[in-house]
């Protein structure tokens, strides 16, 4: 009688177990870009911690990188489910989740896009909980290569400025980086300087520009 209840018991905690899994996989209904997808329950998702080439559907066309950057998403997001994890500040100002993703077969979106290259670490608290992982990951991008660090090209002599506390950097003569307190303040020579240090682009000066 004794163990007919433990078998019992083992199942039901088994069932529980697996339904409680089950609710938190989701199927995506739309893949944005490389950093933004949308569920089947029309929720949107924006990927912690990475940025990726933009996407301008108004227009039709993409920063460099960007339709390489959507096809690579597309293409480990294809036919599998999703998990996902969050951190700190759950949604962002847009309404958007906040959130580290899995698929079901355990690939970690987030990490993979960045490591193939085909995005950024992009430190922005208090969701930091992966940075270094995720900085790990650039740095075995950028030295093999990978995605938008092949064939990097840049103007020499121009250099940047960065702000030691957001992780950001900026054209020298940008307005909000001209803003940032000296204490905060170090020059890159380079972008790419300024990329392996952890630091990401400013979407005004440098994004905006492609430059």
């Amino acid at each position: 009688m004794k163990n007919k209840f433990n078998l019992l018991l083992y199942l039901i905690i088994l069932i529980l177990i697996t339904v409680s899994y089950a609710d938190q996989l989701y199927s995506v209904k739309v893949v944005f870009d490389g950093d933004t997808i949308m569920l089947s329950n029309r929720k949107h998702v924006r990927y912690i911690g990475i940025d990726s080439p933009e996407m301008n559907y108004k227009k039709g066309n993409a920063s460099p990188f960007g339709f390489e950057a959507k096809k690579t998403n597309e293409k480990l997001l294809s036919g599998k489910a999703i998990r996902i994890e969050y951190d700190i500040q759950k949604k962002d100002h847009y309404g958007r989740i906040l959130a580290y993703v899995y698929t079901a077969d355990g690939i970690f979106l987030n990490n993979e896009m960045i490591k193939k290259g085909y995005a950024w670490n992009l430190f922005k608290g208090p969701n930091t909980k992966y940075s270094k992982v995720f900085l790990t990951s650039q740095h075995y991008a950028m030295s093999n290569k990978l995605g938008i660090w092949n064939n990097w090209q840049e103007k020499d002599g121009v250099k940047y400025l960065g702000n030691i506390k957001s992780k950001k950097f900026h054209h020298m003569d940008c307005t909000f980086g001209k803003q940032i307190a000296y204490a905060n303040r170090i020059i890159f020579q380079k972008k790419w300087d300024a990329f392996y240090a952890g630091f990401s682009p400013c979407r005004r000066c440098i994004l905006k520009q492609n430059g």
